[in-house]
């Protein structure tokens, strides 16, 4: 008869483990996907400010647009921006920073 309860001891000594095993990984489920919550939201916020600098950039670029185009601005596009120059032309950089 004492096989018995020791049977149960066991059982229950081996369920109380499994359970508390379970209980552990949960709670270790629950940190990590916090932390990775946490990381996204993270994410989210840069991505956020990202577009709202973008929609700027944009709004500069659409008023720029909207301006008629006269040959200085395109002369000054050309040389600033592209680095070009007429033909036969020598321009003259100063390397000085003074």
């Amino acid at each position: 008869m004492e096989g018995a309860p020791r049977k149960n001891g066991r059982k229950r000594i081996a369920l109380i483990i499994v359970f508390a095993a379970f209980i552990i990984y949960i709670f270790y489920q629950m940190a990590t996907l916090g932390s990775m919550i946490e990381k996204k939201t993270r994410d989210l916020e840069t991505l956020r400010v990202q577009v709202e600098e973008q929609k700027i950039v944009n709004e500069q670029l659409e008023r720029t647009l909207e301006q008629p185009i006269d040959a200085e601005y395109v002369e000054r596009v050309a040389r600033e921006k592209l680095g070009l120059a007429y033909p036969n032309e020598r321009v003259f950089v100063n390397v000085d920073s003074n």
